[in-house]
């Protein structure tokens, strides 16, 4: 009998972790805001390169060493999507936790003009967890 309530105890402590508890939800939220301000920082050092070249690199990779230090990956360990011939905005984006155009909450993709609260918002669910 102990043991059958000590089980109920546990699968109640785990119901309300999952579906009360609101703070799970940073994580991918901390990983959006990451990706957006390394892809602020990756057109950033775009801007630069294309003012001094008077063009835009064919690859990201050509504004390392001089530009940027290192390209990164995303915060889900893909690489940062960029289209030199794209408006200033879409150049260099995300494709967030999923790795596929398009999704919603950390699935959605990033880009420089992205809405961070709006992403924020679909990630964030309380009661019915975190849209990751």
């Amino acid at each position: 009998m102990k043991i059958i309530l000590g089980l109920v105890f546990i699968c109640m402590g785990g119901f309300f972790w999952l579906f009360i508890y609101p703070e799970r939800c940073q994580v991918p939220i901390s990983m959006s805001y990451t990706a957006f301000h390394e892809i602020r920082i990756l057109s950033d050092a775009l801007g630069n390169y294309e003012r001094e070249n008077l063009s835009l690199p064919r690859l990201l990779q050509d504004l390392s060493p001089k530009y940027i230090q290192d390209i990164p990956e995303d915060s889900w360990g893909y690489g940062y999507k960029y289209i030199s011939n794209a408006t200033k905005s879409l150049r260099v984006y995300s494709l967030g936790s999923d790795a596929k155009l398009g999704g919603t909450g950390a699935a959605s993709d990033i880009y420089r003009n992205s809405d961070m609260l709006k992403l924020r918002k679909s990630i964030y669910k309380p009661v019915w967890g975190c849209n990751v």
